[in-house]
């Protein structure tokens, strides 16, 4: 699993925490130079949503990603203008990449507020773009809710799925895809109730 730009918000504008994995990513540097060549797009879509959030937090992130030079996916190409030239949509506030079959176990966010929000999209894996071709759709990958006999197949995905769920008190898990081809790329948040009504967003 990859990470990078992670961050979580305990309280609305008030406390936040940035980081970038690259223990996760040292073996497989070239694969996630890769990915992020051809991901762009997704992180625009990404801050756009971050920031319709709340603006005053987004402008916060923003101004510390510059700072420690976080790299944005527009930027792989450009290590040299990582803290430049900075879009204002472009970084992932909280980017994971699920691929080669990963799974997890049932579990509940202990450090969550009582929502959650995941976006979910496919993904070639080589060459590390959106897959909008329904004929190459991945199997399994499904987001489980155990306990409630329920389940969300990301199979049928066509463009960026989101999902609100009180994940304090749901457990859930993701099952491995079965097409290694493609992997599953989440995005989470924590939401309040206040923050429920939100703006889809379509790849």
């Amino acid at each position: 699993m990859f990470a990078i730009g992670w961050c979580k918000c305990s309280t609305k504008n008030e406390k936040f925490g940035l980081y970038g994995s690259l223990g996760k990513i040292e073996n497989t540097k070239d694969e996630w130079w890769n990915q992020g060549a051809n991901l762009s797009s997704v992180g625009c879509i990404l801050g756009q949503s971050l920031r319709y959030f709340g603006d005053k937090l987004f402008q916060k992130i923003q101004t510390c990603y510059k700072s420690l030079g976080v790299l944005s996916f527009d930027q792989v190409n450009d290590e040299a203008n990582i803290s430049e030239n900075q879009g204002a949509f472009k970084f992932a506030s909280e980017l994971t990449f699920t691929m080669n079959g990963f799974k997890n176990s049932p579990n509940l966010d202990k450090d969550a507020l009582l929502y959650a929000s995941g976006w979910w999209f496919q993904a070639d894996k080589r060459p590390s773009q959106i897959q909008r071709d329904a004929s190459k759709r991945c199997t399994g990958g499904k987001l489980i809710f155990p306990n409630e006999h329920f389940w969300i197949d990301l199979s049928d995905c066509h463009g960026l799925i989101q999902v609100v769920w009180a994940s304090s008190t749901f457990f859930h898990y993701t099952n491995p895809a079965q097409d290694t081809s493609g992997y599953v790329c989440t995005m989470l948040k924590e939401v309040s109730k206040n923050n429920m009504a939100e703006k889809p967003w379509v790849l």
